[in-house]
């Protein structure tokens, strides 16, 4: 491959033949780098440094280093270069085969981007942006732009035409055939109906609402932020947050107000005493409020509910945390288990690895995760005592699929048919249960001279 004298104009969705582009300059990715690291098509970053090296006495780029608008974005990319920040991530140049045969454009995927298209921002939130309504030509090209503020004091609108902000006439009159209905009806928190007149049905709904609702019928437990933290200031000093959980007023409860170990964590605990027993727990973790932290602190609440001995416990919240954009690559977020050699029951030790963090180790003893390294062990050692009984019938077991292989000779398939009795009657007495809609058998007929049709 021979390098050219003067780079081909490729077309505008090809990487381009030259950049411009100074340090302090708004770019954004114009290709997919690393999705699992947030490092996206249409992502927007700053440019902080141009890491050269030389080749025959020339300066040659060979990565760019920028600093991402989102912050968990590319964490596997920094501390790439001496003397570097931590928070900046370094791409190198991309390879595209150009629409012209056998050329191809090895280059930096980022454009200048101190501006951008509404088709780009799609989805985006910002505290504050400038929008600029010249060039509207479709119905809701205006409201998606305008609508990417978080408040109006952040939108400033240049070339405002009040014209150029309007809905797609279908869309209108779609809207103007819908029948009219009662907002309470449509809010399944103010008006949860009976579901099942069993008298052993608890229904649960997990709502986020950023104010406390009164709720007729409803007794309200609640914690607030500044009560929840002891050693994070910083969030129990902000005036919102906090948890609450509406219980109907014919169901017995009591509030598990101080839990053991449990000091910078936003939860409520009830025990739910009639006409179900159960435990509830409503978690809530901020965005910026450390993993590690709450891992250990939501790890003391589980041992503290545990040893409450009430079955079942059910924990709602919302964790904040987004398990594909920050898990080490390799290593998505998992529960391992570790065998233990205590007598009695067979126990396990169980933790949570979310990206760099791990929890604190539980005790199990029962239960294996789907996906967990010892779930084709403990198949094994639960099945070992469903063997075969006749040498000419193997079975074969891996994990959970099973294989009878049975060898006929004379017509005679007495052997076979017992033992797949045999197997169907060990499952049934096991809790074992076969998915006939998945079980297949198949016939290899070895005679060279097929017996004729009867």
């Amino acid at each position: 491959m021979a390098r050219q004298a003067q780079p081909y104009k490729g077309t505008r969705n090809e990487l381009p033949d030259t950049l411009n582009v100074p340090e302090g300059a708004r770019v954004m990715l114009t290709r997919n780098i690393d999705v699992s690291q947030g490092l996206v098509n249409g992502s927007f970053a700053t440019l902080v440094r141009v890491i050269t090296s030389e080749q025959s006495g020339v300066a040659h780029v060979t990565m760019l280093g920028l600093k991402m608008d989102d912050q968990t974005a590319g964490r596997n990319y920094r501390n790439r270069a001496p003397g570097s920040p931590d928070d900046v991530v370094y791409i190198e140049r991309a390879e595209d085969n150009l629409k012209q045969k056998g050329v191809v454009r090895r280059q930096f995927p980022v454009r200048l981007a101190f501006a951008c298209t509404i088709h780009k921002v799609q989805g985006m939130t910002r505290t504050s942006a400038v929008v600029s309504l010249k060039h509207i030509f479709e119905p809701g090209m205006a409201y998606v732009a305008i609508s990417r503020v978080t408040s109006l004091s952040g939108l400033h609108i240049l070339d405002l035409d009040e014209s150029k902000i309007y809905a797609n006439p279908e869309i209108t009159g779609a809207l103007e055939t819908m029948r009219q209905v009662n907002l309470d009806d449509m809010m399944p928190l103010l008006r949860i109906k009976e579901t099942s007149s069993r008298h052993d049905t608890l229904t649960i709904v997990h709502h986020n609402t950023e104010e406390s609702l009164h709720l007729e019928g409803y007794n309200m437990f609640k914690r607030n932020r500044h009560l929840s933290y002891t050693n994070v200031p910083q969030i129990a000093n902000r005036g919102e947050g906090g948890v609450a959980v509406y219980v109907k007023s014919h169901i017995q409860v009591s509030e598990k107000q101080y839990v053991h170990n449990v000091t910078d964590l936003e939860f409520v605990a009830l025990k739910v005493e009639a006409p179900v027993r159960a435990l509830i727990a409503a978690v809530y973790r901020p965005p910026d409020y450390s993993v590690r932290s709450f891992l250990s602190n939501l790890g003391s609440l589980l041992d503290s509910l545990e040893i409450m001995d009430c079955q079942p416990i059910i924990v709602c919240g919302d964790f904040n945390e987004n398990l594909f954009s920050n898990t080490e690559e390799g290593d998505p977020p998992y529960s391992r288990f570790h065998l233990s050699t205590t007598a009695g029951p067979p126990l396990w030790k169980q933790h949570v690895k979310l990206g760099k963090h791990v929890s604190a180790s539980r005790t199990i003893s029962t239960g294996s995760p789907q996906g967990c390294v010892l779930s084709p062990l403990l198949f094994s050692l639960y099945t070992n005592s469903c063997t075969s009984s006749h040498q000419s019938v193997r079975l074969l077991k891996f994990a959970d699929d099973t294989t009878l292989i049975g060898l006929i000779s004379g017509g005679d398939e007495s052997a076979y048919r017992w033992e797949s009795d045999h197997l169907v009657s060990w499952c049934s007495q096991n809790n074992l249960e076969l998915n006939a809609l998945k079980t297949v058998e198949m016939v290899v007929d070895f005679r060279r001279n097929r017996a004729p049709p009867s």
